[in-house]
């Protein structure tokens, strides 16, 4: 290089600078596509190939595929068919649940990150004897649980994330005698941690048994602690309180608002634990938001009178932002909880008489069976 007094000089390129400056603009520019885009870019070369399968490029790539939530719908547990659609329902594919051949069918009960979590039924039929299977339909990976503890009545489940990205922990509620309202309860719990279950012990509550809900209880998972209905002592089928468990197993009870009844849902809204619950005549949805876990003091959030017949059945619900996803025994709705505003989405070549379930959806690189990065 020539100065402009026409003497040279040169100038050292520090490459190893240049190289860690390309990689994180390689990085940044690869975390924002699609995941079916970032997994053809790992047939590029074996640089890229490392860099994607990293355990910081994954999170990275989640952290800005966060900003762009989606829903998808379980349409039938036997042909295992998923509807992911946008935001504002627009419908973007049809997936088929991977790995699997079987015709028994599989249930889908929650969904963070990418990663959808779903109960199958074992060829035997035998409902004490059900396989826990985690899926993430964008890589096509699954993995399947270890056999747990001998149940002699349906398992419930529910599943934490912990504070680490693809953390998780599955808590299995079991009966190892035979089923009685009165006996105590056990349960044990899966760490992707450890790799194996755990037991805890008898507990005093147990999630209620939902007719609407395979995995025995709706359940929901809102700033570090799981949610579960726990049924009234002299009606079964009618929601008495809450059951919540920490990242660190402890549990606790919460007390619930009077006008709660059986067709009543866990989710999350405006990053606190909510209630969505019809009356007796299915003719109003109220939402209710628990503002703080410490103290059972519930804020009834917006009061609806529903667009659709007291004939149907209120069979599942989602939420994004200020919009509700409601799907009943016959329609999609879209409720808006600012403008109390009701939206019916028109999904009729989809829909199946009441199976269909809606879960928020994020999709991710995530792996089924953990992290990559060992726990500290």
């Amino acid at each position: 290089m020539t100065d402009r007094n026409g003497g040279k000089h040169f100038h050292m390129r520090n490459d190893k600078w240049h190289k860690i400056q390309s990689e994180d603009v390689l990085s940044c520019i690869l975390s924002r596509l699609p995941v079916k885009s970032v997994l053809v870019s790992k047939t590029v070369s074996k640089h890229w190939n490392k860099l994607i399968c990293s355990q910081e490029f994954v999170d990275m790539h989640l952290r800005w595929s966060r900003q762009n939530p989606m829903y998808i719908v379980s349409l039938d547990p036997i042909g295992r068919n998923l509807l992911l659609m946008k935001g504002d329902g627009e419908v973007i594919e049809m997936i088929i649940l991977p790995g699997l051949k079987s015709p028994f069918p599989l249930y889908v009960i929650c969904s963070h990150d990418g990663l959808i979590c779903c109960i199958n039924l074992p060829p035997t039929g035998d409902l004490s004897d059900v396989g826990f299977r985690i899926f993430n339909v964008a890589t096509r990976d699954m993995f399947l649980l270890p056999r747990g503890k001998t149940s002699k009545a349906r398992p419930v489940y529910g599943v934490a994330f912990g504070p680490k990205i693809n953390e998780y922990k599955v808590f299995r509620f079991f009966h190892s005698r035979s089923y009685n309202p009165k006996n105590y309860h056990q349960c044990e719990v899966y760490s992707s941690g450890s790799g194996c279950w755990r037991d805890i012990g008898r507990v005093l509550h147990r999630p209620a048994r939902s007719c609407n809900n395979f995995s025995g209880s709706n359940h929901v998972y809102v700033n570090g602690e799981v949610f579960w209905f726990t049924a009234l002592e002299n009606d079964l089928t009618v929601p008495g309180s809450i059951l919540a468990v920490d990242w660190e197993e402890n549990f606790r009870t919460i007390s619930l608002p009077v006008e709660v009844t059986e067709h009543s849902y866990l989710i999350e809204l405006e990053c606190c634990l909510s209630l969505v619950a019809m009356d007796n005549e299915d003719e109003t949805v109220d939402i209710w938001i628990l503002r703080h876990f410490s103290e059972s003091s519930w804020e009834k959030r917006s009061s609806a009178i529903v667009p659709f017949s007291n004939y149907e059945c209120l069979c599942s619900v989602a939420a994004q932002n200020s919009e509700k996803f409601f799907i009943t025994s016959e329609h999609y709705f879209f409720y808006n909880i600012d403008s109390k505003t009701w939206r019916e989405l028109d999904l009729a070549e989809n829909f199946r008489w009441n199976t269909s379930v809606v879960f928020t959806y994020t999709e991710s690189l995530l792996r089924c069976c953990g992290r990559l990065v060992p726990e500290a």
